[in-house]
């Protein structure tokens, strides 16, 4: 194959993806908006970000914020890979326009989880921690997502994502953790340095 005929077949899966957009889009308007599934997944996406700014560690806003955002980075990756490759899928969408996430879970319960689960009893071992937080989001949360069709592991195994919900928290509690930022100053030794 061509650079030329590569750049012609990309163009024709872009448009491809234009047309997948626009069907789910067409889907989330016409079929989801305002019912109750569509009020849960707003729910999903506000109430947990206001309990987090209640009843975070003050004190650690900036790290939980780390392991948050982490987490958020974490999972949008291996989903990307994952849905791309069609092992799973989120058939229900809250916003129109976001053809790959399912964003209740990515931008909102999953941070906020890492982050309740790192500052909750912060003396446990976080391999301990990560184990539970896995079969919580494996075994607990995605066969209930499943029920309420938010969620199609399309035979994909619960077991994978055990490891996967374990990992981004073990990743993310590391990254909170580290003792070593330091402030970031200017080269000449200046007061005016971040």
């Amino acid at each position: 194959m061509t650079i030329e005929e590569g750049l012609r077949q990309a163009e024709q899966g872009y448009l491809k993806i234009v047309e997948a957009n626009s069907l789910m889009a067409d889907a989330t308007k016409n079929a989801f908006l305002f019912t109750w599934r569509w009020w849960l997944g707003i729910a999903l996406i506000i109430i947990p970000w206001t309990l987090w700014f209640m009843f975070r560690k003050k004190e650690s806003t900036n790290r939980l914020l780390l392991a948050g955002f982490t987490s958020m980075l974490l999972s949008y990756a291996i989903e990307s890979i994952a849905m791309s490759l069609g092992k799973w899928s989120y058939p229900f969408k809250v916003v129109p326009f976001s053809p790959m996430l399912f964003l209740p879970f990515d931008l909102s319960m999953l941070p906020v989880a890492v982050m309740f689960f790192i500052q909750l009893k912060p003396n446990i071992n976080p391999i301990i921690k990560a184990i539970v937080f896995g079969v919580l989001g494996a075994f607990v949360l995605e066969p209930i997502f499943e029920k309420i069709r938010f969620y199609n592991a399309k035979g994909w195994l619960h077991t994978y994502d055990f490891f996967l919900h374990s990992s981004i928290f073990l990743t993310s509690y590391w990254l909170s953790s580290m003792n070593n930022f330091e402030k970031i100053r200017s080269d000449d030794n200046t007061e005016g340095g971040v």
